[in-house]
């Protein structure tokens, strides 16, 4: 980086911050205490290493804090890590430093998220809908085919085992119970095939 840079435009997120630009680009967002230490208004000429100590100890400071206080609430897969860092407002280099910190203390996992999710969540939906739901959530195909294998039970006991769970083993006969049941068990993802035979495919064309 070469030559001063220019600050073009200030927008106030709210009373406490406000986003920069620098160049005509938009660069990253400050709080006010810090506005007002690096003399930040439009029009400022920041020299090169001004702008670099503002990266280190403001942006990636604040990029690395923000990433540690969303995962107090809930643990997160990288990609939905970088998604929500980037929509507070943060550069993509803001964002890749964050989660580099993140994840080189194992707080970000994708493997282990997958392993978690899918043991958490194969009593009540199928096997389709869980890596669905993981690619959803930016996971590599592998670390879920991975966590299926490792954690999910064979589809056939999964969807008898969410059946005795719902039905308390007493499979309805009133055609529109059996119905609710039926559709039920498609909302999680199950065939019409793997339903139909396990509550037993007699019943199974009568409700349908």
């Amino acid at each position: 980086m070469t030559g001063d840079l220019v600050v073009t435009r200030i927008e106030a997120v709210n009373r406490k911050k406000s986003k920069i630009w620098i160049d005509e680009e938009y660069a990253f967002f400050l709080y006010e205490p810090e506005m007002i230490r690096y003399r930040i208004a439009e029009g400022t000429v920041l020299a090169p290493e001004t702008l670099q100590e503002i990266r280190q100890e403001c942006v990636l400071r604040h990029a690395v804090e923000k990433a540690m206080s969303l995962l107090k609430v809930m643990d997160r897969t990288e990609n939905e890590m970088w998604d929500r860092l980037h929509r507070e407002g943060f550069p993509d280099d803001a964002c890749a430093y964050a989660l580099a910190y993140v994840m080189s203390y194992g707080y970000v996992d994708d493997a282990s998220y997958a392993d978690r999710y899918v043991y958490s969540h194969m009593d009540r939906e199928s096997v389709r809908t869980l890596r669905q739901k993981l690619l959803q959530k930016g996971i590599a195909p592998e670390l879920i085919e991975q966590a299926i294998e490792e954690n999910a039970p064979d589809e056939e006991q999964l969807l008898r085992r969410l059946i005795e769970k719902k039905t308390h083993g007493e499979i309805p006969q009133d055609p529109k119970e059996k119905q609710k049941l039926i559709r039920f068990l498609l909302s999680r993802g199950f065939s019409y095939a793997s339903v139909g035979k396990a509550l037993d495919e007699s019943a199974w064309e009568e409700s349908i």
